[in-house]
């Protein structure tokens, strides 16, 4: 859990890369990262990918885990979006 909450990431997240972020692509706050470890305790959640590709714990805490190079992405994309704003705003001003 210390991981997670410094880090966005535990151990093996670092290995493979990935790391949690909340479902509008936010690093997560404490709460959210003590209701994703509390769900891990839920009984059968492994099963729960036999259903979709969201874990339990990560439905009801709202995060997901994203590849660091799509966190990129979504971060420059975010980036571009807020400069076109900007842009739009100074022609129409």
């Amino acid at each position: 859990m210390l991981f997670e909450l410094f880090f966005n990431r535990t151990v093996g997240k670092f290995i493979t890369k990935t790391i949690v972020v909340t479902e509008q692509g936010k690093k997560p706050d404490a709460k959210d990262i003590l209701i994703r470890t509390l769900c891990r305790q839920i009984p059968f959640d492994a099963l729960s990918y036999l259903f979709g590709r969201v874990g339990w714990h990560d439905s009801i805490s709202k995060t997901r885990v994203i590849r660091i190079s799509d966190l990129e992405l979504i971060e420059l994309e975010n980036t571009i979006e807020s400069m076109e704003s900007i842009i739009d705003e100074k022609q129409y001003t």
